[in-house]
């Protein structure tokens, strides 16, 4: 089981390095990685966003807080 993870980890590092040298052998490329890392960023957070909201929604009462004021009294 430790083998499957320095092997994860190793590939890592050789992806950033791969990465790298296509991010900086042309400026066209090095855009086109920012951007989609931007747009994966993005995509991610809302993602979270949601999945924290709805865990929260079933978590926390529909109850709390205090009742809104009445109208018209």
């Amino acid at each position: 089981m430790a083998n499957v993870v320095f092997e994860l980890l190793g590939n890592l590092v050789e992806l950033t390095n791969i990465v790298t040298d296509v991010a900086l052998g042309d400026p066209v490329s090095a855009l086109l990685i920012l951007s989609s890392t931007g747009v994966w960023i993005v995509a991610f957070g809302l993602f979270a966003y949601l999945a924290i909201g709805g865990l929260l929604s079933a978590i926390i009462p529909d109850g709390i807080g205090r009742t809104p004021p009445q109208q018209g009294r």
